[in-house]
C-alpha cells in the first residue's frame, strides 16, 4: 500500500495493488475508489505495511468491523476508536 500517489492525471491519497490492478482512493470524508489501473503501478520504495484495516458505519464515531489485522494489539493501542461489539471479517 501507498500514500499520496501522483501517476497519470490521477493523485490518490492511498493506493493499493493485487500486481494485476491498482486501486487508489481519495481523501473525502468517505474513502471512495478514484481510479483503478491495469498492473501494479506502486512505486515499491514509498510503500508502507498495512496493520489494520477498519471500517466504520455511516454516523458512528467509532469502527465497527475490523476487516484486516489482530484485534488484541489494536484494542491495546487504540481503545477508544472501537466499539465493544466490534465484528470480525
Amino acid at each position: 500500500m501507498c500514500v499520496n500517489v501522483k501517476r497519470k492525471c490521477y493523485t490518490c491519497s492511498l493506493a493499493t495493488t493485487d500486481n494485476k490492478i491498482t486501486m487508489g482512493f481519495a481523501n473525502d470524508i468517505n474513502a471512495k475508489p478514484k481510479t483503478l489501473i491495469i498492473g501494479n503501478e506502486l512505486d515499491m520504495t514509498k510503500a508502507v505495511n498495512v496493520d489494520f484495516v477498519l471500517r466504520r458505519t455511516n454516523g458512528n464515531e467509532k469502527f465497527d468491523t475490523l476487516i484486516y489485522g489482530g484485534l488484541r494489539q489494536f484494542k491495546t493501542d487504540f481503545p477508544d476508536l472501537i466499539t465493544d461489539n466490534i465484528q470480525l471479517i
